[in-house]
Protein backbone atom coordinates (compact mmCIF):
# COMPACT_ATOMS: atom_id res chain seq x y z
CA UNK A 1 0.00 0.00 0.00
CA UNK A 2 1.31 3.44 -0.96
CA UNK A 3 0.98 6.01 1.69
CA UNK A 4 2.07 9.65 0.36
CA UNK A 5 3.18 11.19 3.68
CA UNK A 6 4.43 14.37 1.85
CA UNK A 7 0.57 14.84 0.43
CA UNK A 8 -1.32 14.42 3.93
CA UNK A 9 0.93 16.44 5.84
CA UNK A 10 0.18 19.04 3.24
CA UNK A 11 -3.86 18.71 3.57
CA UNK A 12 -3.32 19.23 7.11
CA UNK A 13 -1.59 22.12 6.21
CA UNK A 14 -4.13 23.90 4.01
CA UNK A 15 -6.45 22.68 6.73
CA UNK A 16 -4.72 25.06 9.22
CA UNK A 17 -4.11 28.14 6.86
CA UNK A 18 -7.68 27.80 6.16
CA UNK A 19 -8.57 28.11 9.78
CA UNK A 20 -6.81 30.76 10.50
CA UNK A 21 -7.72 32.70 7.46
CA UNK A 22 -10.92 32.47 8.29
CA UNK A 23 -10.84 33.35 12.05
CA UNK A 24 -8.32 36.66 10.78
CA UNK A 25 -11.43 37.67 8.15
CA UNK A 26 -14.11 37.31 11.71
CA UNK A 27 -12.21 39.28 13.54
CA UNK A 28 -10.91 41.92 10.57
CA UNK A 29 -15.28 41.80 10.25
CA UNK A 30 -15.31 42.42 14.38
CA UNK A 31 -12.64 45.34 14.41
CA UNK A 32 -10.95 46.37 10.56
CA UNK A 33 -7.49 46.64 11.04
CA UNK A 34 -4.78 46.97 8.32
CA UNK A 35 -2.37 44.30 9.80
CA UNK A 36 -5.30 41.95 11.05
CA UNK A 37 -6.25 42.23 7.06
CA UNK A 38 -2.82 41.81 5.68
CA UNK A 39 -2.33 38.63 7.75
CA UNK A 40 -6.09 37.22 6.71
CA UNK A 41 -4.58 37.29 2.71
CA UNK A 42 -1.15 35.93 3.51
CA UNK A 43 -2.89 32.94 5.49
CA UNK A 44 -5.48 32.83 2.26
CA UNK A 45 -2.70 32.77 -0.01
CA UNK A 46 -0.76 29.75 1.90
CA UNK A 47 -4.24 27.99 2.07
CA UNK A 48 -3.90 28.01 -2.08
CA UNK A 49 -0.54 27.18 -1.83
CA UNK A 50 -0.86 24.00 0.49
CA UNK A 51 -4.05 23.05 -1.42
CA UNK A 52 -1.61 22.56 -5.04
CA UNK A 53 1.36 20.64 -2.56
CA UNK A 54 -1.55 18.24 -1.09
CA UNK A 55 -3.39 17.90 -4.79
CA UNK A 56 -1.23 14.68 -5.29
CA UNK A 57 -2.16 12.84 -2.49
CA UNK A 58 -5.26 12.34 -5.10
CA UNK A 59 -3.27 13.07 -8.14
CA UNK A 60 -0.36 10.97 -8.21
CA UNK A 61 -0.03 8.88 -10.93
CA UNK A 62 2.18 11.19 -13.48
CA UNK A 63 5.16 12.92 -11.85
CA UNK A 64 5.13 15.58 -14.26
CA UNK A 65 1.62 16.35 -13.40
CA UNK A 66 2.72 16.21 -9.65
CA UNK A 67 5.13 18.88 -10.60
CA UNK A 68 2.62 21.14 -11.96
CA UNK A 69 1.26 21.13 -9.35
CA UNK A 70 4.22 22.43 -7.50
CA UNK A 71 5.03 24.87 -9.90
CA UNK A 72 1.44 26.81 -9.79
CA UNK A 73 1.61 26.30 -6.21
CA UNK A 74 5.31 27.96 -5.77
CA UNK A 75 3.88 30.99 -7.58
CA UNK A 76 1.18 31.88 -5.33
CA UNK A 77 4.16 31.23 -2.50
CA UNK A 78 5.62 34.49 -4.25
CA UNK A 79 2.83 36.53 -3.68
CA UNK A 80 2.28 35.16 -0.64
CA UNK A 81 5.73 36.36 0.46
CA UNK A 82 5.06 39.84 -0.99
CA UNK A 83 2.15 40.32 1.42
CA UNK A 84 4.62 38.59 4.00
CA UNK A 85 6.99 41.51 3.58
CA UNK A 86 4.07 44.11 3.53
CA UNK A 87 3.21 42.85 6.78
CA UNK A 88 6.73 42.97 8.09
CA UNK A 89 7.19 46.27 7.08
CA UNK A 90 4.41 47.69 8.57
CA UNK A 91 5.46 46.11 12.02
CA UNK A 92 9.30 48.03 11.98
CA UNK A 93 7.98 51.36 10.11
CA UNK A 94 9.82 51.04 6.95
CA UNK A 95 7.68 52.35 4.09
CA UNK A 96 10.00 53.74 1.30
CA UNK A 97 11.15 50.33 -0.21
CA UNK A 98 7.63 48.53 0.18
CA UNK A 99 6.33 48.51 -3.23
CA UNK A 100 9.51 48.03 -5.55
CA UNK A 101 10.11 44.96 -3.23
CA UNK A 102 6.32 43.62 -3.52
CA UNK A 103 7.08 44.28 -7.12
CA UNK A 104 10.64 42.81 -7.35
CA UNK A 105 8.73 39.50 -5.72
CA UNK A 106 6.17 38.95 -7.95
CA UNK A 107 8.07 39.68 -11.10
CA UNK A 108 10.42 37.08 -9.72
CA UNK A 109 7.72 34.65 -8.83
CA UNK A 110 6.47 35.28 -12.22
CA UNK A 111 10.02 34.73 -13.83
CA UNK A 112 10.18 31.18 -11.70
CA UNK A 113 7.11 29.93 -12.50
CA UNK A 114 7.54 30.52 -16.38
CA UNK A 115 10.89 28.69 -16.58
CA UNK A 116 9.41 25.82 -14.56
CA UNK A 117 6.43 25.47 -16.39
CA UNK A 118 8.01 25.77 -20.00
CA UNK A 119 10.93 22.89 -18.41
CA UNK A 120 8.94 20.19 -18.24
CA UNK A 121 10.16 18.91 -15.50
CA UNK A 122 9.04 16.20 -13.35
CA UNK A 123 8.48 15.96 -9.48
CA UNK A 124 11.25 14.03 -8.02
CA UNK A 125 9.87 10.87 -5.31
CA UNK A 126 11.24 9.46 -2.25
CA UNK A 127 10.25 6.91 -0.67
CA UNK A 128 10.79 4.15 2.26
CA UNK A 129 9.62 1.10 3.06
CA UNK A 130 7.66 0.44 6.49
CA UNK A 131 5.75 -2.34 7.88
CA UNK A 132 4.99 -3.41 4.49
CA UNK A 133 4.13 -0.07 3.30
CA UNK A 134 5.57 2.57 0.78
CA UNK A 135 5.67 5.57 2.22
CA UNK A 136 6.35 8.78 -0.23
CA UNK A 137 7.30 11.93 -0.22
CA UNK A 138 7.60 14.52 -3.52
CA UNK A 139 9.27 17.02 -3.82
CA UNK A 140 9.86 19.96 -6.52
CA UNK A 141 11.94 18.51 -9.68
CA UNK A 142 12.63 21.73 -11.26
CA UNK A 143 15.94 23.25 -11.62
CA UNK A 144 18.37 23.68 -8.73
CA UNK A 145 18.66 27.29 -8.69
CA UNK A 146 14.72 27.89 -8.43
CA UNK A 147 14.50 25.75 -5.71
CA UNK A 148 17.77 27.37 -4.29
CA UNK A 149 16.05 30.85 -4.57
CA UNK A 150 12.78 29.94 -3.48
CA UNK A 151 14.54 28.65 0.26
CA UNK A 152 16.36 31.72 0.10
CA UNK A 153 13.86 34.10 -0.33
CA UNK A 154 10.85 32.37 1.59
CA UNK A 155 13.41 30.87 4.33
CA UNK A 156 15.42 33.10 5.46
CA UNK A 157 12.86 36.23 5.16
CA UNK A 158 11.19 34.20 7.30
CA UNK A 159 13.64 33.77 10.13
CA UNK A 160 14.37 37.62 9.74
CA UNK A 161 10.56 38.59 10.04
CA UNK A 162 10.50 36.08 13.42
CA UNK A 163 12.87 37.88 14.33
CA UNK A 164 12.04 41.34 13.59
CA UNK A 165 8.56 39.96 15.45
CA UNK A 166 10.26 38.90 18.54
CA UNK A 167 12.24 41.95 18.60
CA UNK A 168 8.95 44.39 18.64
CA UNK A 169 7.65 42.36 21.27
CA UNK A 170 9.79 43.10 23.65
CA UNK A 171 9.05 46.73 23.48
CA UNK A 172 5.24 46.09 23.75
CA UNK A 173 4.32 46.30 27.17
CA UNK A 174 0.88 44.75 27.00
CA UNK A 175 1.54 41.46 28.35
CA UNK A 176 -1.34 39.78 25.83
CA UNK A 177 0.15 41.45 23.00
CA UNK A 178 3.92 40.53 23.61
CA UNK A 179 2.87 37.24 24.02
CA UNK A 180 0.97 36.48 20.94
CA UNK A 181 3.71 38.39 18.84
CA UNK A 182 6.55 35.85 20.57
CA UNK A 183 3.96 32.99 19.90
CA UNK A 184 3.63 34.26 16.27
CA UNK A 185 7.43 34.64 15.58
CA UNK A 186 8.52 31.18 17.33
CA UNK A 187 6.24 29.99 14.10
CA UNK A 188 7.33 31.67 11.68
CA UNK A 189 11.19 31.10 12.20
CA UNK A 190 10.54 27.20 12.35
CA UNK A 191 8.36 28.18 8.93
CA UNK A 192 11.27 29.85 7.76
CA UNK A 193 13.27 26.65 9.04
CA UNK A 194 10.98 24.52 7.17
CA UNK A 195 11.99 26.44 3.87
CA UNK A 196 15.59 25.78 3.98
CA UNK A 197 14.97 21.82 4.41
CA UNK A 198 12.65 21.84 1.60
CA UNK A 199 14.64 23.93 -0.72
CA UNK A 200 17.90 24.83 0.43
CA UNK A 201 18.46 20.94 1.11
CA UNK A 202 16.97 19.71 -1.90
CA UNK A 203 19.85 20.81 -4.25
CA UNK A 204 22.67 18.62 -2.16
CA UNK A 205 23.11 15.23 -2.60
CA UNK A 206 21.98 14.17 0.86
CA UNK A 207 18.38 15.16 -0.01
CA UNK A 208 16.34 12.62 0.68
CA UNK A 209 13.16 10.84 2.34
CA UNK A 210 13.82 11.47 5.83
CA UNK A 211 14.60 15.51 4.95
CA UNK A 212 11.51 15.60 2.66
CA UNK A 213 9.71 14.88 5.98
CA UNK A 214 11.36 16.69 8.22
CA UNK A 215 10.37 19.74 6.40
CA UNK A 216 6.88 18.71 6.21
CA UNK A 217 6.67 18.44 10.62
CA UNK A 218 8.54 21.60 10.47
CA UNK A 219 6.27 23.32 8.12
CA UNK A 220 3.22 21.54 10.41
CA UNK A 221 4.79 22.86 14.00
CA UNK A 222 5.01 26.28 12.37
CA UNK A 223 1.82 26.66 11.96
CA UNK A 224 0.48 25.16 14.68
CA UNK A 225 2.63 27.70 16.59
CA UNK A 226 1.44 30.73 14.54
CA UNK A 227 -2.00 29.26 14.91
CA UNK A 228 -1.52 29.52 18.80
CA UNK A 229 -0.72 33.25 18.40
CA UNK A 230 -3.79 33.67 16.47
CA UNK A 231 -5.98 32.32 19.07
CA UNK A 232 -4.41 33.68 21.89
CA UNK A 233 -7.06 35.15 23.98
CA UNK A 234 -6.56 37.65 26.71
CA UNK A 235 -8.39 35.43 29.08
CA UNK A 236 -4.86 33.23 29.53
CA UNK A 237 -2.45 36.67 30.46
Amino acid sequence: MNIFVSSLFDVFNTAACLVAALRLRRSHKQKPNVLVRDFFYFYLLFTVFFAFLAAPVVFHGDLKIVQLFFVFGHLVLYLALSYFIRILFALIGWKKFLLPLQLLLAATGVVVFLVSLLSGDAARIWEIGLAGQRLIAFSHGGAPWARLLVGLVGGFSGMFFALVMFIQSLRLEDKFLRRRSRWLSYGTFVLGFAAVFAFEFSVFPFYSFGIAAAAEVLAISGLLLMLKGIFYSRDKV
